[in-house]
């Protein structure tokens, strides 16, 4: 599987550079599991990320009881839907060192999209990679699917120039056993409520508890959900340099390059360009 096009994607050229920012423990962990760590699209910082805009929420007010229903159904797919997120651009950036770097041991990874799509070769699941689109937070550009709707942001994040990987759940099947039937559950919900004398319709009163049982299911249900999974990649395919943070003494940068040379990374590691004179 590994890389997979997609309509609603739109993957930069092989060419292009990306940053991967963040501290040594994450650095570590990747070369030490040979994964990357996927976030579930609801759980992004930006609670925007992958929601219609408000122009496109007006409009569904047009479809009048199904829009909670589309609504509902776009959520849902965002649970299912996680992302890993990429600097693109030709040089550091001190704004990505500011808030991704923080503290000892900050570490970028650069690497290009040729060299991401090979580091996935291993990986059981088909990813995507979409250069996000910036807009206005009236847009309204309906992608009509997740995929499209976690490759576009708010123009106030447009400093990110982010790039992003995005994969479905591997295992995102129901995890009720299939003889789970809410209906019938419903019924003897109802059948012991009616003994209670609710006063009450028989429709209407299998119809909440249908209701509060699906309800239940689903918070179940996204409980399960993990906050993010690893994706199998290959460091040394996917590394072409790792650089220092700019506010880093040199020791740090030499202690980075024995934790490389443990895991048998074999790729060039420099301080950062926009290194500070003072520090040694």
């Amino acid at each position: 599987m590994a890389y997979q096009a997609h309509p609603s994607c739109d993957t930069p050229a092989d060419s292009t550079v990306v940053w991967r920012y963040m501290d040594v423990l994450k650095f570590t962990s990747m070369l030490e599991s040979g994964c990357l760590w996927f976030t579930r699209g609801d759980l992004l910082d930006d609670p925007r990320e992958g929601q219609f805009t408000g122009a496109e929420r007006n409009h569904l007010e047009t479809f009048g009881d199904d829009a909670g229903w589309v609504v509902n159904l776009f959520n849902e797919t965002r649970r299912q839907s996680f992302v890993n997120c990429w600097y693109g651009s030709d040089e550091e950036s001190m704004a990505m060192w500011k808030l991704y770097g923080k503290g000892y041991g900050s570490v970028a990874v650069r690497s290009s999209v040729s060299a991401v799509k090979a580091a996935l070769s291993s990986a059981t699941q088909s990813v995507m990679v979409g250069q996000i689109k910036y807009l206005e937070a009236a847009e309204s550009t309906w992608p009509n699917n997740v995929y499209g709707m976690l490759v576009r942001k708010v123009n106030a994040y447009r400093h990110e120039s982010e790039i992003r990987l995005l994969i479905w759940h591997p295992n995102a099947a129901n995890q009720f056993p299939e003889s789970f039937n809410v209906t019938s559950v419903a019924n003897l919900m109802a059948d012991e409520l009616r003994k209670r004398h609710w006063s009450v319709s028989d429709s209407e009163l299998r119809h909440v508890c249908e209701a509060a049982i699906s309800s239940s299911i689903q918070r179940g249900y996204y409980q399960a959900l993990p906050a993010g999974v690893p994706i199998a990649i290959d460091p040394s395919a996917l590394v072409e340099e790792v650089v220092v943070g700019p506010d880093e003494p040199e020791w740090v940068t030499n202690t980075i390059r024995g934790l490389a040379q443990r895991y048998g990374l074999q790729k060039p590691i420099r301080s950062s360009s926009l290194r500070y004179p003072s520090k040694t």
